[in-house]
């Protein structure tokens, strides 16, 4: 189970990415901008976990041939990539949330 206060930062980090990257990149053009943009992020998060599965193959290697030397090497890569997943899924929920925001926005000045 997911710690609420964990749940909690993360969110806070989703709302700091979309202001950082909303001072970067202006709003999207059209909704096949805003898909291409949150299916590449997607796409990101496929490729760091396919890295992560990887890893997660040698680490069972190492398990089944008892070499710890080279087991806590790729438990740090597995660290290193599973952050990097996690900065990649904090970009899918701002970019999530902009998509919100701006379809909404829209919904509103239709009414």
């Amino acid at each position: 189970m997911i710690d609420e206060g964990l749940r909690k930062a993360v969110t806070t980090l989703t709302w700091e990415e979309l202001r950082r990257s909303s001072k970067i990149h202006p709003p999207f053009v059209d909704m096949h901008q805003g898909y291409g943009v949150i299916k590449e992020e997607i796409e990101e998060c496929d490729e760091a976990m396919t890295i992560i599965k990887a890893h997660l193959d040698g680490l069972w290697r190492c398990t089944r041939v008892d070499d710890l030397g080279v087991f806590k090497g790729v438990a740090i890569a597995i660290k290193k990539c599973a952050i990097e997943l996690a900065l990649e899924a904090i970009q899918v929920a701002a970019v999530a949330e902009k998509l919100i925001n701006v379809y909404s926005a829209e919904e509103k000045q239709q009414e």
